[in-house]
């Protein structure tokens, strides 16, 4: 049990989504990096102003991969309904 519990922590820690918010609240406590990254004219703009964009375009994506997992979701019981020759009615 204590192996799974551990397996689970190092996954969760390992995430991109974990990852991603890990370096985002660093960020946000370095005022000299935050400086760097978003302010106009700062060194590290071109990399601040690529991450504003991804981040633009991150929500309406993800969208996209939910829909999608989800009409997969859907054909997969609509397959396994036919296969079984259960009543589909609620699937189709």
């Amino acid at each position: 049990q204590l192996h799974t519990i551990l397996q689970i922590i190092k996954q969760t820690l390992s995430s991109p989504g974990f990852i991603a918010m890990a370096l985002g609240f660093v960020t946000v406590c370095i005022p000299p990096l935050q400086r760097a990254l978003f302010e106009p004219g700062g060194p590290l703009r071109f990399v601040g102003g690529t991450l504003e964009t991804l981040g633009v375009a991150a929500s309406s994506f993800s969208n996209i991969v939910v829909a999608a997992s989800l009409h997969l979701q859907v054909e997969d019981e609509k397959r396994s309904c036919h296969d079984d020759e259960n009543d589909c009615d609620g699937i189709m």
